[in-house]
């Protein structure tokens, strides 16, 4: 604090003007009584009363209400420190004025001749007295200034032009739109609607009247040239296809008929708007009710019994990272800036959880010891999640993961090394189970385009809310088509409001970490599934997203048709050597 008043001090003395009129009438009464004049005309006090002056009618007024307020000494004490530091501040400024200004006099001293009180030989009685400080400092200034702009002009080699304005007839743009998607006889059907818009239309229309009832900016507005603006179709319709296909900002210029600046706003506006709106009901913790349809849904597909899903981390290469943060945000293996989404996805490829924005160089363990996802555990605010298996009892229900997960209660990893037949089985299960997180990146990725190519933003903010927004759109579409295990219930109770004692808490952490209830669960489920489970672990990959047989099947036939072609290249070569030789 005292550093700060000090440099306070020090840029009041520089600026040299406060309170200007009462100051100026407070030291003229000084000098006038005292006389304090010198250095050739040069009134000393002017620099160093009118700070002094200053700071008092500064500590009057910022400080005197807290000392009227208080009636304490403390205020009292605060303010004759503030002075004093004011003071030294002040004192330094004028010090270094003077320094400054003089050190200039005394080199054009020795250049022309000419010091302080002297004058030039041959000079008569009318010799014009050496410039004040004030006049120096000023001359200098101005001729600095003056010889930037001259080197600015000279160096320019293109003059200074507005930025270009084009008539790119938005209107045209929002006919065109119309005509081919919202029509009622549109020119593309529902089922290119959806290829290229990634959800269906009463989808996006939903989405595009909501962000035209929270932002005027997604309204249709004329400009400040009085021009028709761009509708909220055409807004939404800019953001939507950036980031499906991951286009550049101007792409869309010659159909849609929005500028580069536009188009980046309208995404930023989108993502910022998608999370406020929609995060609420998109990214939540599931209540009491959604735990025991995940138990129930992921014992009949997987085998699992009290299983919530399944956690990893994605790397999302960042393009233009700043240079300062380039070593930060790099991992050797991946050789670029990235940063890390962690995502917790049940079977229907649903994300419960997602936590994004740490650097590339941390790993998935360093990640989980950050992230949120065991936060209402430990508070004891999170549903009861109990589950029985092989006879036993357990109060949380876990995720699988792989091997560099912690050893919690909560995390039912891999077993490395298999030595018998029920291990082995587990093993296979437990990975092909884990397929459902990535099956989830992959669909997100080309669901979503943009976040599978290098992101362009130059702020971490902006990725978030793009990310999180490809997230909460990823969900909002899987409850559109009707594929979610769980319904929302806007009533349901998802806990305890109130966290636990700080007792309890340290509890519920010791029980977390517990690596005897982690190795004692993976026992059970090993046993479970050598008693209980099929033969082999039931793949439903029927996600339209990742998996279509039709392509499979063209595949196939392309590859009969090849190795069919193998024998008549043969036969065909053989006649052309026999006719050559």
């Amino acid at each position: 604090m005292a550093l700060y008043v000090v440099l306070a001090g020090f840029s009041l003395g520089l600026q040299g003007k406060w309170l200007n009129s009462q100051v100026r009438w407070i030291v003229d009464w000084v000098t006038r009584e005292n006389g304090l004049y010198g250095l050739n005309g040069l009134s000393l006090n002017w620099f160093f009363m009118k700070g002094i002056v200053g700071c008092f009618l500064q500590v009057s007024l910022l400080k005197m209400s807290l000392f009227s307020l208080d009636g304490a000494e403390a205020p009292l004490l605060d303010i004759v420190a503030y002075a004093g530091y004011a003071f030294t501040g002040l004192c330094l400024a004028v010090l270094g004025r003077i320094i400054v200004s003089y050190s200039y006099y005394l080199l054009k001293a020795t250049r022309y001749g000419v010091g302080p009180g002297s004058s030039r030989v041959g000079d008569g009685p009318n010799t014009v007295p050496p410039p004040s400080v004030p006049d120096v400092i000023m001359h200098n200034m101005i001729m600095t200034a003056a010889q930037v702009f001259m080197a600015a002009d000279e160096g320019s080699s293109q003059p200074l032009t507005r930025r270009a304005k084009y008539n790119r007839d938005q209107e045209a743009g929002h006919d065109k739109l119309v005509a081919d998607y919202f029509a009622d006889e549109p020119v593309y059907p529902a089922e290119i609607f959806r290829r290229r818009f990634r959800m269906s239309r009463p989808l996006f229309l939903h989405i595009a009247g909501d962000m035209d009832q929270s932002d005027p900016f997604f309204t249709l507005r004329n400009d400040a040239r009085g021009q028709r603006g761009f509708s909220n179709l055409q807004k939404c319709t800019s953001a939507i296809r950036q980031l499906a296909y991951g286009y550049a900002p101007d792409a869309l210029d010659e159909y849609i008929r929005m500028s580069e600046r536009t188009a980046r706003r309208c995404l930023y506006k989108f993502c910022q708007w998608v999370v406020k709106l929609y995060s609420k009901r998109y990214l939540r913790k599931p209540n009491a009710n959604d735990v025991q349809k995940l138990y129930q849904a992921h014992e009949q597909r997987h085998g699992f019994p009290g299983m919530l899903g399944s956690i990893d981390c994605m790397h999302w290469q960042w393009q233009n990272c700043p240079v300062a943060w380039q070593g930060q945000y790099t991992r050797g293996d991946q050789g670029h800036p990235t940063i890390i989404l962690e995502v917790v996805a049940s079977q229907d490829l649903w994300i419960w959880h997602a936590f994004f924005g740490l650097p590339g160089s941390l790993n998935d363990l360093n990640i989980i010891y950050q992230s949120h996802i065991f936060d209402d555990v430990v508070a004891g605010t999170g549903p009861d999640t109990s589950f029985t298996v092989s006879g036993v009892e357990y109060r949380r229900g876990y995720y699988l993961a792989d091997g560099i997960y912690p050893t919690y209660s909560t995390i039912v990893k891999t077993i490395p090394h298999l030595t018998d037949d029920k291990r082995k089985k587990f093993a296979k299960f437990q990975e092909g189970a884990r397929k459902d997180i990535e099956r989830d990146f992959g669909v997100l990725q080309k669901k979503w385009h943009i976040i599978s190519i290098p992101a362009r933003s130059q702020t971490p903010r902006r990725l978030r809310h793009i990310m999180y927004a490809c997230i909460i759109l990823h969900n909002m579409i899987i409850e559109d088509e009707g594929r979610a295990i769980c319904d929302y219930d806007e009533n349901a109770s998802t806990g305890n409001s109130v966290p636990v004692s700080e007792e309890q808490q340290d509890l519920n952490a010791f029980a977390l970490r517990n690596e005897y209830t982690h190795h004692n669960l993976q026992a059970d489920l090993v046993e479970y599934i050598w008693n209980n489970a099929q033969n082999e672990p039931a793949h439903h990959m029927k996600d339209e997203d990742y998996f279509d047989s039709s392509r499979h099947q063209y595949h196939y036939l392309l590859l009969f048709i090849a190795l069919a072609q193998f024998p008549l290249f043969i036969w065909l070569g053989n006649i052309t050597l026999n006719w050559l030789f």
